[in-house]
């Protein structure tokens, strides 16, 4: 039966009611639930849009702290370079230095070899010389002895003849004794015969005795001459000894660049190595650890740890990159102890932040330099920083060489020197400034500010670099030192010529002449200099050799008149 095919019904009626009811209750609660639903919701999403709101300012402050991380790790990065090319750079130097101080030490002994040659040569020929001396005043008294007898001899020969005239005229009457008379005569005759051959056998011996005290003569003008070229070798050894010192403090000037010595706590200078040591081994027995040499890392791999280095890091026990990440101020100071190194250099080349690294303790930051290094060849601009005056490459060098060329020198600039001995100048940085057309010191020598900034940008150096290193500084005074090897050797070649040659023990004291100290002094004998006579002798080309030599102030010889001084100290000798 259809309930709704009859309306009227109070059943059918009562039922549709009651299902309109039920639907109007439920279309209201399905309103009321699907409100509270869509209210959760807004609510979710206001939530949600204000953490994205939030998210999105993270994002902004981290992509600024990375552009600050690749600005940082870029700067790094080219100082990282630059010491890299510097330590090697100065290694080199440090080579070269030790190969040229050998090389003088060899020639210094060679000198000093041949020195006690020429000694021993001249003992034994003063020894000979003594010899034949003596042999000499014999042969003279002996030949006094043989024109004595000669005389004598001579004075019989005319004894016998004045007799020989009185036996003729006293027997000239009595011809019965002729016979005695002839064999008188015989025999003086026989006699005259042996005196005359005595006479020419000693005239014979005194110029044979005559020749030896010439050869004699002869000898000692060779043994003085020998004197003075001991006197010239004396001079070079000295001059040697010079450049050795020279070498030496060039390399100490090296080593003091590398190092820049830090002041250090006097409880660490009192440290003995002993002490040092026990000190290491407690703390490698402690916060530091232990390691075996089974399980050593290579600690070279640490900027400022050589081979050497790391032998003595071994023989103390360390030889893992984690127990050097371990190293307090305590730890550094007595393995700088005892290792004999320079106070300071552990903190400056930073050993524990490499050792922290490379035993994998900044794994983050690698992690982050590693993407860096993907996006390495972006520009990145950091807001606030400088702004670098850089011109391009090209323009930049044909400043460079059009500056060059238009110098005024005083030398040729085809005598290359070796920029390499200029600290900040490497061998690829050397092959630069030549392609430039720089080859001298004098060129540098003249660089003015612009010029330092467009070889700068010629040949790609780090900005303010030249200035920091001091190039124009250092090429003056190699320029000097050079000027000053090339009139020591000019002036060596005059010594025996225009200039008069004396030996150290006859050296006066060139103190007293005004404008010569102690140190002047020394340089001039090093020069072979050691008399008022030498000074006395000097002219205008040897004054000017002798200002370079002893970098003297130019002028300042005749200024103070050390010629006519030296000629009246050495009249009143």
């Amino acid at each position: 039966m259809n309930v709704f095919s009859n309306l009227t019904s109070p059943e059918s009626l009562y039922i549709f009611l009651w299902l309109l009811g039920a639907f109007i209750i439920g279309l209201i609660v399905g309103w009321f639930t699907w409100g509270t639903a869509k209210r959760k919701l807004e609510a979710e999403l206001a939530d949600l849009n204000a953490k994205h709101l939030v998210l999105n300012g993270d994002y902004d402050n981290l992509k600024l702290e990375l552009s600050g991380v690749k600005a940082t790790y870029s700067e790094l990065k080219a100082d990282y370079d630059w010491k890299a090319q510097r330590l090697h750079d100065i290694e080199t130097e440090k080579g070269d230095l030790h190969t040229k101080i050998y090389g003088l030490k060899d020639k210094l002994k060679l000198e000093g070899n041949a020195k006690v040659a020429l000694q021993n040569q001249i003992d034994g020929l003063n020894a000979s010389y003594n010899g034949a001396k003596s042999e000499s005043e014999a042969l003279e008294l002996k030949v006094k002895g043989l024109e004595a007898e000669l005389q004598a001899a001579a004075q019989s020969h005319t004894e016998l003849t004045t007799q020989l005239e009185e036996l003729k005229v006293a027997y000239g009457s009595h011809s019965d004794i002729s016979t005695t008379i002839e064999s008188d005569l015989e025999t003086a005759n026989e006699t005259i015969a042996a005196l005359n051959a005595r006479i020419q056998g000693l005239e014979s011996d005194v110029t044979e005795y005559k020749d030896m005290v010439v050869n004699l003569q002869d000898l000692d003008n060779s043994d003085k001459t020998t004197n003075t070229k001991i006197a010239v070798l004396e001079g070079k050894v000295l001059g040697l000894k010079e450049q050795l010192a020279d070498c030496q403090a060039g390399k100490i000037a090296v080593e003091e660049e590398v190092i820049t010595s830090k002041d250090v706590n006097n409880a660490s200078e009192d440290l003995t190595l002993e002490s040092a040591k026990l000190a290491i081994a407690a703390a490698l027995a402690g916060n530091i650890g232990t390691a075996s040499a089974d399980d050593k890392d290579d600690l070279t791999q640490i900027s400022g740890i050589g081979e050497f280095i790391q032998g003595k890091l071994n023989g103390l026990g360390i030889y893992k990159f984690g127990q050097i990440a371990n190293f307090d101020d305590d730890m550094i100071a007595n393995i700088t102890h005892a290792i004999e190194f320079f106070p300071g250099r552990i903190e400056r080349d930073e050993w524990v932040p490499q050792a922290k690294e490379l035993s994998g303790g900044s794994a983050v930051l690698s992690s982050i330099l590693e993407d860096l290094d993907e996006d390495e060849d972006e520009v990145i601009e950091v807001e606030g920083a400088p702004a670098v005056d850089k011109i391009d490459v090209a323009t930049a060098r044909e400043i460079v060489i059009s500056r060059i060329s238009s110098m005024e020198l005083s030398s040729n600039a085809d005598e290359k020197d070796d920029l390499k001995v200029i600290s900040g100048v490497g061998p690829f940085i050397e092959e630069k400034l030549n392609a430039l057309g720089i080859f001298t010191y004098e060129q540098i020598s003249l660089f003015d500010s612009e010029l330092e900034d467009r070889v700068t940008d010629a040949i790609e150096f780090f900005p303010g670099r030249i200035k920091r290193d001091e190039w124009v500084k250092q090429a003056k005074d190699l320029l000097k030192q050079k000027k000053s090897d090339v009139a020591s050797s000019s002036l060596q070649a005059l010594i025996g010529g225009k200039i008069s040659v004396a030996a150290a023990e006859d050296k006066d004291d060139l103190k007293v002449i005004s404008g010569v100290g102690p140190f002047i002094e020394e340089k001039l004998n090093s020069l072979g200099i050691y008399t008022y006579k030498q000074v006395s002798e000097f002219d205008e080309e040897i004054i000017d050799l002798v200002t370079d030599a002893i970098m003297f102030f130019p002028g300042r010889i005749v200024r103070d008149g050390w010629v006519e001084q030296a000629a009246e100290m050495h009249a009143k000798k």
